[in-house]
């Protein structure tokens, strides 16, 4: 009897060895492996750390080559388009009043105004003479005439036979403008609902006066002013 219960002891006590024996591998094995696996998730944030900095330095670079690129060009190109011209306003005065065979004293206004055409700067000059009008542009780059318009300053040609005459009239208009002598003013006959007007301009110190005036009355129905070339 104590030799079966001898027995049994020893069979128990060798149980619980193995097992505690097996719990102790099954344990290590779990503590191997964890720290396997934080040792491997510890290297890929490092390689993902890695290559953040690397593409954060990329994009830096990147940044700074396109900037500088970026600038250096527009600063080139604004500095050829911005350019100064090859002709002043009183070159393109001199080479209009040469084309029309004008002298300046004998004009009674002129206004030149700078201006962009087809993507080229060009000068407006506006010649007024008491007999006709000049009008030229002209390349600002090279003093070349690019275009030549000429007409005919209209006049009164006859007496409408209304109770205004044209000489009347002319007198009403020039005593609104100051200075203004005949050869400044443009006058022409229209006619509208059975009724006859004097109208045109005067052109006196850089100015022009529109006008209309009643032919019947001789009342000064439409007036206005304006720079001369705008």
């Amino acid at each position: 009897m104590k030799k079966k219960i001898t027995a049994l002891l020893i069979g128990t006590c060798f149980t619980a060895a193995l097992m505690s024996g097996c719990g102790q591998r099954i344990d290590g094995t779990q503590q191997t492996q964890g720290q396997s696996g934080t040792q491997q998730t510890q290297d890929q944030s490092g390689t993902s750390a890695q290559n953040n900095t690397s593409g954060t330095q990329n994009s830096s670079a990147g940044t700074s080559q396109n900037s500088n690129n970026g600038v250096t060009q527009n600063s080139n190109n604004g500095g050829t388009q911005a350019s100064g011209t090859g002709i002043t306003e009183a070159d393109a005065k001199t080479i209009a009043l040469n084309q029309a065979g004008v002298a300046e004293a004998d004009t009674i206004g002129l206004a030149v105004r700078q201006d962009f055409d087809d993507g080229l700067t060009i000068y407006e000059v506006d010649i007024y003479t008491p007999s006709m009008d000049y009008d030229y542009d002209i390349n600002a780059a090279d003093g070349t005439i690019l275009k030549e318009d000429r007409s005919v300053t209209e006049q009164v040609t006859t007496d409408p036979g209304a109770a205004i005459t044209p000489a009347k009239a002319k007198e009403i208009l020039l005593a609104k403008v100051s200075g203004a002598g005949e050869q400044n003013l443009r006058m022409k006959v229209d006619f509208d609902d059975g009724r006859s007007y004097y109208e045109g301009e005067i052109i006196y110190n850089g100015m022009s006066y529109d006008y209309e005036l009643d032919a019947q009355t001789g009342n000064i129905v439409e007036w206005s002013e304006e720079v001369l070339g705008f």
